[in-house]
């Protein structure tokens, strides 16, 4: 009977562990699409497929890096989920400073979701990303990134980054804001 409690939680634990990496490629393609669709980065990542609508594009391209940081084995995905800790908490500090920015620039704005707590969710989320980041860079810390394996992954990424937004400097200036507005936000 115990073995059978042993396989339940087990089973649980790798369904967590699917809802997880599903909400990642999710959530890191439909960002490659809304900067594609945007003409922030590559405008072929924006691109929905003519029939399904998907952002096929986006999709493929987040699944042939998963795929081959698969190939790459333990350590190496070890790494790439160290690193995107890394790249997660910068978003989500970017994300709660924008917030913060327009309920200041724009305070009677309509909103479509009413944040509980106000601006002073987007301060804690400020101060909880920054301790994120720097417990991840604090050397003698626990989740620090490993020299010199992830602190070159990142440093990779990140010029992979620049090249990206290099690259797609024309279609980026010849998109108005009005364009991109309306390209990102439908509206």
């Amino acid at each position: 009977q115990s073995q059978w409690v042993v396989d339940g939680i087990l089973v649980a634990i790798l369904i967590g562990l699917l809802t997880s990496w599903n909400g990642f490629f999710l959530a890191g393609s439909r960002v490659l699409f809304a900067m594609g669709r945007g003409r922030i980065i590559a405008p072929s990542l924006g691109k929905s497929h003519p029939k399904y609508k998907t952002p096929y594009n986006a999709v493929l391209f987040c699944g042939v890096i998963t795929f081959i940081a698969c190939l790459l084995g333990r350590g190496a995905m070890v790494a790439f989920v160290d690193v995107g800790s890394f790249c997660i908490a910068v978003a989500f500090l970017g994300v709660s400073l924008s917030f913060i920015k327009l309920r200041k620039s724009f305070p009677h704005q309509p909103r479509p979701f009413i944040t509980p707590g106000g601006t002073l969710t987007g301060y804690i989320s400020v101060i909880g990303s920054l301790i994120i980041l720097l417990a991840i860079t604090l050397p003698n810390s626990p989740a620090a990134l490993v020299w010199p394996l992830e602190w070159l992954i990142l440093i990779v990424l990140s010029i992979l980054g620049i090249v990206f937004w290099i690259k797609s400097k024309k279609s980026r200036d010849a998109t108005t804001k009005e364009e991109r507005d309306y390209l990102i936000l439908e509206k």
